[in-house]
């Protein structure tokens, strides 16, 4: 199973049929992240639990029919569970930021042009963490591209990914 789903539970955040079907078809700009196989294993705990077989089941039924068919029958699913499609790509945004933090370069240029692009797949949110230089900035690069701004960066993302999984967390937004 991606390692995502275990992460995004870890952080004490729900899992849905439609967080599964961003996930599958990629949150914002992103790539997707969830195979076939990822919905099958979700779907199989959600049987063994007996928290939602009656759609597990369905989902699972759906898998041979292939790839448009499991995220219809996603769809319907998370229609009754009444998910709002802009909670599970925030969901998704916080946990790849969370992944990206891990695996910055220490170099203050490539750490900040990472987050870059990082926040370019959301299309820079407004309540994004991340500023671009020089992008309704007037910071210059001399200034932008420091070690102690680069560190202000990141903990300024740190801080934004605490708020987010605790809104998150109380269903807020």
């Amino acid at each position: 199973m991606s390692a995502f789903l275990p992460t995004m539970k870890a952080a004490g955040l729900d899992v849905n049929w439609l967080t599964l079907l961003v996930g599958m078809d990629g949150p914002g700009k992103h790539p997707p992240l969830l195979s076939l196989d990822d919905i099958a294993a979700y779907a199989t705990e959600e049987i063994e639990r007996s928290a939602d077989s009656a759609a597990a089941a369905g989902v699972l039924a759906s898998l041979d029919s292939g790839a448009d068919e499991v995220r219809a029958t996603m769809r319907r699913f998370a229609e009754t569970q009444h998910a709002n499609a802009e909670r599970e790509v925030r969901k998704w945004t916080v946990i790849l930021l969370k992944h990206a933090i891990r695996h910055l370069p220490s170099d203050p240029i490539y750490g900040l042009l990472a987050l870059t692009e990082f926040w370019e797949q959301f299309d820079y949110p407004a309540d994004s963490p991340h500023f671009v230089q020089g992008r309704g900035d007037s910071t210059l690069p001399g200034d932008y591209f420091t070690d102690e701004n680069f560190r202000s960066v990141v903990q300024r993302h740190r801080e934004w990914i605490a708020s987010e999984v605790a809104a998150l967390r109380l269903g807020s937004g």
